[in-house]
């Protein structure tokens, strides 16, 4: 059984309209309503399938209620019906597609190039940088440890006199004084956290052994805390995902290309993506980047 917490729905139908695979594509349910003195509905499930797939059971409800009540009563449990039959679908167009992959030996286990799908297995690591920027806010945490106080008065003081050559001997000894201050990895920590959220926002980062994935919160099946907690566990996630591309340098050190201009517009995210990864360590040489497909654990 998979515990989903990242599924591109629309990948996935992408991918099996490509591999020409019977397909749910969708489940309307359809809700008509006139009022009078008599209240009348009717209801209509619309079946859109191709191949041989199809939906086992229906779903029937009755109750008495009054006029208002029932209204709303009804028209909730539409949608909710509506919302839970869908994700069934999305479950199993994705165990439809894996199956498919699998079978025809589309699945690559080594020696991954750009373009190939890849399913890894291995220890998850999420980082929300929105999450985290929020978390940081200073003035919020003040509470967490000493000297706060401190911290902002000698920042501010640097901040003044950093770049006055008058002042050197007082600016090294307050660098000396940040620099071991847990504050002020705090606020490096928010500082990153505020620019790579403008270079993939709205989306978490997801690494699953060498493979980091920028993953759309719009796909996400579990909220932000959640997915923090389940870091914490022994659980293995598995990713599928299609290759993008592979880091060949940590961080580069080489600019060349970026003096042209049309390379600079080209390249220039993509090389600040990469410096800001590599310097925190969250790519290693050889690592890939990835389109997620979709995210679990299995047991």
């Amino acid at each position: 059984m998979k515990e989903i917490i990242y599924l591109d729905t629309k990948l996935v139908n992408s991918l099996l309209a490509q591999l020409n695979e019977g397909l749910i594509n969708k489940l309307i349910q359809q809700n008509g309503e006139s009022t009078g003195n008599q209240e009348t509905k009717t209801e209509s499930n619309q079946h859109q399938v191709s191949g041989s797939a199809g939906v086992p059971g229906t779903v029937n409800f009755g109750a008495n209620y009054t006029e208002g009540e029932a209204t709303a009563h009804q028209q909730t449990f539409l949608k909710n019906t509506q919302k839970l039959i869908e994700t069934a679908l999305d479950d199993y167009s994705l165990d439809i597609l894996i199956n498919t992959l699998v079978s025809e030996e589309k699945i690559k286990d080594t020696n991954y190039k750009d373009g190939d799908i890849v399913k890894i297995t291995g220890e998850l690591t999420a980082y929300n940088f929105k999450q985290l920027e929020e978390a940081l806010d200073l003035e919020t945490i003040e509470f967490l440890l000493p000297d706060y106080q401190n911290f902002k008065q000698e920042r501010a003081e640097y901040d003044k006199i950093k770049n006055n050559p008058k002042h050197f001997k007082r600016t090294q000894e307050l660098r000396d004084s940040l620099s071991n201050s847990a504050w002020n990895n705090f606020k490096n920590l928010r500082d990153l956290s505020i620019y790579f959220d403008k270079l993939a926002p709205n989306s978490n980062l997801i690494k699953v052994c060498d493979a980091l994935a920028i993953c759309p919160f719009e796909y996400a099946r579990i909220n932000d805390s959640q997915l923090s907690f389940m870091q914490l566990g022994n659980r293995k996630a598995t990713l599928l995902a299609i290759v993008s591309s592979t880091i060949d340098e940590q961080v580069p050190k080489e600019f060349s290309k970026l003096s042209e201009s049309h390379q600079m517009i080209r390249l220039v995210p993509n090389t600040l993506m990469n410096i800001v990864l590599g310097s925190f360590n969250l790519i290693q040489d050889g690592d890939f980047i990835v389109r997620p497909i979709a995210i679990y654990f299995e047991d």
